[in-house]
């Protein structure tokens, strides 16, 4: 017999200060009240979700014979908890209800040396002096309930925005919170110098590699990006041969008749490298900031190509970056086009979903595209409470390191969104740039007499803060270059203390 803790309190009424169950059948009616049933239902309200979380709990305790009782052999649990437990974790009902689910908490020093895996396993602690355990099959058992609820955390279906394209509205919108992982699930080769190593390529480094496509009415605006396909596979190859685990590609610098060759390049680099040198690339692929159109409007979203070439995840744009007239005067619009309004709209469909995403290696990340990091909602609920390790901003903008910007160490808006997101997530964070707008920059203040004209550009700023010490790295490239830029970073060496 067990008896229930008073403080799980009584689903029907407040009677007793205890249940007393005695068979499996007993303690199924007691779940069903807490909001889980035997087929597993989820749960239709908050109070009943929470509820959903404490019986699975104590589901688990129910089986407590399943951990070691300090002897040398363990107790075979019941085969009715065998099927509650498979059909909640591998059916995947497990802790999901109308407002959300419950997710691995990704949190740690790797993601690789999580306590969930794939077929969820853990490791035992090995007893030398216990011949039963010491190298049995019984050094790894199933993942039970309870340990899981340990490492876990709730992400909701949806949460309210409100709307960056009208600061003055008070109107929201709901965005789709959705939840996805890799399937790569094996051990990969890590670069010679056993750190984390990455690559920043602007592709954009010119005024002329990305066009500005606004209609005679003035109204809105589309980037269309114009970069060679030899720059593209050059850098490509560079990255590879340099053992950089990630490349990045800015916002909207592919264009998206480039995808499926892209795609198919990497492959093929892949398996070029891999012949040539008798073994597997560090390279694990490419995060890609691509303009498209569809009917009605255009595009702007990021892909994450991985290294057999298949895309693993693509995230939208949530909010359009409207230009106001000075911004369009900065960057010479109103000189080359007759009509411009204010605000000149970026012309893509807002997404309404943000993903997060786990990665093996680089553990939970989310993207967002420019200003999507510049609005609060929905992305500081999720980077302070998914757990996240990696955050991901590809902008298209002028210099990260306007040297001309009064506000000091904090720098433009981009940079101060990112040391904003680095200590809400406690994550990595990276923002990418292009070299294109800054050109533009320098153009229209050269035509106006305006002295602040910069030979270099911030194409990226990284920011630490998953240890006590943050670090920060800015990177600089001279803005004319007569060969193809690609930056390569070791995350965190030689770094800046913040």
């Amino acid at each position: 017999m067990v008896e229930l803790d008073s403080d799980l309190g009584d689903p029907t009424a407040q009677q007793a200060a205890s249940w007393e169950i005695d068979n499996l059948t007993a303690l199924w009616e007691y779940v069903e009240k807490l909001g889980v049933d035997e087929n597993c239902r989820a749960a239709d309200s908050y109070s009943n979700f929470l509820q959903q979380v404490r019986a699975l709990q104590f589901l688990d305790s129910w089986h407590f014979p399943l951990t070691m009782l300090g002897r040398s052999s363990m107790v075979r649990r019941s085969q009715l908890h065998d099927d509650a437990a498979d059909r909640l974790v591998y059916d995947g009902y497990f802790g999901r209800g109308r407002i959300g689910r419950m997710i691995p908490w990704a949190k740690g020093p790797k993601w690789g040396d999580s306590i969930l895996t794939r077929n969820r396993t853990i490791l035992l602690q090995e007893h030398p002096s216990d011949p039963i355990l010491a190298g049995s099959e019984l050094s790894q058992r199933p993942l039970v309930l309870r340990q899981l609820l340990d490492h876990t955390t709730f992400l909701p279906w949806k949460l309210d925005s409100a709307d960056a394209n009208v600061p003055t509205s008070t109107s929201t919108r709901s965005v789709s919170i959705e939840y996805k992982t890799d399937t790569l699930r094996v051990t990969m080769p890590t670069s010679s110098s056993g750190t984390l190593k990455i690559a920043v390529a602007p592709l954009a480094q010119e005024k002329e590699d990305v066009h500005f496509d606004i209609p005679a009415d003035g109204s809105r605006y589309r980037v269309v990006p114009n970069i060679p396909s030899s720059r593209i596979e050059n850098i490509l190859k560079i990255a590879i041969e340099k053992e950089v685990q990630y490349l990045y590609l800015p916002e909207l610098t592919l264009d998206e008749e480039y995808v499926d060759w892209l795609c198919e390049l990497t492959r093929r680099e892949i398996a070029t490298q891999t012949l040539a040198t008798g073994k597997i690339p560090a390279f694990r692929g490419i995060f890609a900031g691509v303009s498209g159109n569809n009917e009605t409007s255009g595009t702007n979203y990021v892909i994450a190509i991985d290294m057999y070439g298949k895309i693993i995840w693509k995230q939208n744009k949530l909010f359009r970056w409207n230009l106001s007239i000075e911004q369009s005067k900065r960057f010479g619009l109103t000189s080359e086009f007759n009509s411009i309004s204010d605000p000149l709209n970026e012309d893509i469909i807002d997404s309404s979903e943000l993903i997060v995403f786990d990665s093996y290696d680089l553990g939970r990340a989310m993207l967002f595209i420019c200003a999507d990091i510049s609005s609060n909602s929905p992305g500081d609920w999720v980077m302070a409470s998914a757990g996240l390790n990696w955050v991901y901003a590809p902008i298209m903008d002028q210099s990260i390191s306007w040297e001309f910007d009064t506000r000091g160490m904090k720098g433009p808006w981009i940079t101060r969104r990112a040391h904003r997101a680095a200590f809400v997530s406690s994550a990595q964070v990276m923002v990418t740039n292009s070299m294109s707008l800054t050109h533009r920059v320098n153009e229209t203040n050269i035509r106006n007499g305006d002295s602040r004209v910069t030979t270099g550009c911030g194409i990226a700023f990284c920011v630490d803060t998953t240890s006590s010490q943050a670090l920060y790295q800015l990177i600089n490239v001279p803005l004319s270059s007569s060969t193809d830029v690609l930056s390569v970073i070791e995350w965190g060496q030689g770094w800046t203390n913040l």
